[in-house]
């Protein structure tokens, strides 16, 4: 059986583009999140990669070159496409764990700003607090308004002058007796 070369270096240019993948999300992230975790991450997936290549085109060369068998020449090959398919599984699980600690490290990072901001609310919110009774204190005190002159009180009225009592008719004075020579006549003139 003869060896198939290109089967090895498939399989590790599709290692060398997820690893080349997992170091720019690795780099993004630590650009963006100026952490020294994600700084050397990134340095660690870069050796990986180069680590990787070097290993791929090796494995590569020396099954292209090596004359044997066939029975060896496909254990030769089974063995290098296995240990790349190992590789490739291992790097995506690091690319994935490297993706999940990023999104709690902004998770976090966001918290942070918020319970930052919140801080810096409370302390304005102090500062004005304080700052309001020293102004009070500064500011002086309003004057008095004067009072209002009291109205005049209103004279009294002049009580009305008793109306004057009538007086008294004089009583009718009596009318005089007749003397008994005048009653006589008059009786007679009255018969």
């Amino acid at each position: 059986m003869s060896v198939n070369p290109s089967e090895p270096v498939a399989l590790a240019q599709a290692l060398a583009q997820a690893l080349a993948l997992a170091l720019a999300l690795a780099l993004a992230q630590a650009q963006a999140q100026a952490q020294a975790q994600a700084l050397a991450l990134a340095l660690a997936l870069a050796l990986a990669l180069a680590l990787a290549l070097a290993l791929a085109q090796a494995q590569a060369q020396a099954q292209a070159q090596a004359p044997g068998s066939g029975s060896g020449s496909g254990s030769g090959s089974g063995s290098g496409s296995a240990l790349a398919r190992l590789w490739l599984w291992l790097w995506l699980w690091l690319w994935l764990w490297l993706w999940r600690s990023g999104l709690e490290a902004v998770a976090r990072a966001k918290a942070r700003a918020r319970a930052r901001a919140r801080a810096r609310a409370r302390a304005r919110a102090r500062a004005r607090a304080r700052a309001e009774p020293s102004q009070s204190r500064a500011r002086p005190e309003p004057e008095p308004e004067p009072e209002p002159e009291p109205e005049p009180e209103p004279e009294p009225e002049p009580e009305p002058e008793p109306e004057p009592e009538p007086e008294p008719e004089p009583e009718p004075e009596p009318e005089p007796e007749p003397e008994p020579e005048q009653s006589y006549l008059l009786r007679k003139l009255l018969n």
